[in-house]
């Protein structure tokens, strides 16, 4: 009977579809941090290379613990408890709101100062990006920077895509928010040449769909003429 079933459903156009859900406006704080030119800035020796482990899988006091065991070139300006010292207090200069586009995109050019420069040609930008989102409730992101972007839920480090490199490795993470809604964090450092791009995009994760075809009439119809069917073939009407 099960094996009927579903050759039913699937005549009948009944299977369930996954829809997106509706994206939708994203809005959150960000903190621009910069840097003069030298230890990690500005340095050729670090480039380049994409690197999946640059720092530990949890936070300490907020900031990224850098993994010196990755594998790429020695970093240099390390601060308390091992972390990378690109967003400590005395490289800080403000703070702003900003919002995604409808859709849940985020794409800018982060220069010096905070944000709003044209270049890097005599400081580098670092940022902090705290994103507003729903308790349990799952989303999808989709990132990709020049150079190093590391994203943290909670204290808890969920993705990253280290190391000096150009913009263009899309990287995916899915993720739930839980009950306590767990912040989302995006820690950016342009650290060299001229890019310092950084595109995103966040939107609640894809929920299942409405059954579409021939309805719950049409199914209950199909059943009806399978169960007929399995009675006639019973009484050795069908063959």
């Amino acid at each position: 009977m099960k094996v009927s079933i579903k050759a039913a459903i699937v005549g009948f156009g009944m299977l369930a579809f996954f829809a997106p859900a509706n994206a939708a406006t994203i809005n959150g704080t960000v903190e621009y941090y910069t840097h003069a030119p030298g230890g990690d800035f500005g340095n050729e020796a670090s480039c380049c290379g994409h690197f999946a482990n640059e720092v530990t899988g949890t936070l300490f006091n907020g900031r990224p613990v850098y993994n010196p065991g990755y594998g790429g070139p020695v970093l240099t300006q390390i601060g308390a408890g091992n972390t990378l010292a690109w967003w400590e207090p005395g490289q800080f200069t403000s703070s702003t709101g900003f919002s995604t586009n409808s859709a849940g995109n985020y794409s800018q050019n982060i220069f010096p100062p905070d944000g709003t420069g044209g270049n890097n040609s005599s400081a580098f930008q670092t940022a902090i990006f705290s994103l507003s989102l729903l308790a349990n409730t799952s989303y999808t992101l989709t990132y990709t920077g020049d150079d190093d972007v590391f994203v943290a839920l909670g204290d808890q480090v969920i993705s990253q895509d280290g190391g000096i490199h150009a913009a263009g490795q899309f990287n995916n993470i899915s993720f739930n928010t839980g009950a306590l809604n767990s912040p989302l964090k995006i820690f950016f450092a342009d650290r060299l040449k001229v890019d310092a791009s950084l595109n995103f995009t966040i939107e609640p994760a894809a929920v299942p769909g409405p059954i579409v075809g021939a309805g719950i009439p049409g199914l209950l119809m199909a059943l009806g003429g399978i169960a007929a069917w399995r009675r006639r073939r019973s009484q050795g009407i069908v063959a």
